[in-house]
């Protein structure tokens, strides 16, 4: 029993002592470095920059106007409005989106159609 009770002790001196070396768990901090915490959305979200944002997930917009500039707005309101029924009104800003494009065209009024990655500040 004495034997036992002292391979027992060993082997959880060795193990607090490996863990605190850092030989595991460095993934997982650099992980949280990256990660937003609970960003409120079942998505993973990465920080960049000031905002915490969808690394690989995008959403697309479509509007139309009289104007290039209405069509952009109204394409970003179409946009934000998909992401605000999605994930919430903290990621349906397409100022803070990422990864933008747009195309727009111009045949009998302006169309827009726009893609981004929503992303939330902070």
């Amino acid at each position: 029993m004495r034997i036992t009770s002292s391979l027992l002790a060993v082997s959880a001196l060795a193990a607090c002592a490996f863990f605190a070396s850092g030989t595991i768990g460095q993934g997982s901090r650099a992980k949280a470095a990256d990660s937003c915490g609970n960003s409120g959305t079942w998505r993973e979200t990465k920080r960049e920059g000031g905002e915490c944002c969808m690394p690989e997930h995008t959403h697309y917009g479509a509007g139309h106007g009289a104007t290039k500039a209405a069509a952009l707005a109204s394409a970003a309101d179409n946009w934000a409005d998909l992401v605000d029924f999605e994930y919430g009104s903290a990621f349906s800003h397409f100022g803070l989106a990422h990864g933008k494009s747009v195309s727009c065209s111009n045949g009998s009024g302006w169309t827009c159609n726009v893609e981004a990655r929503p992303c939330r500040r902070g």
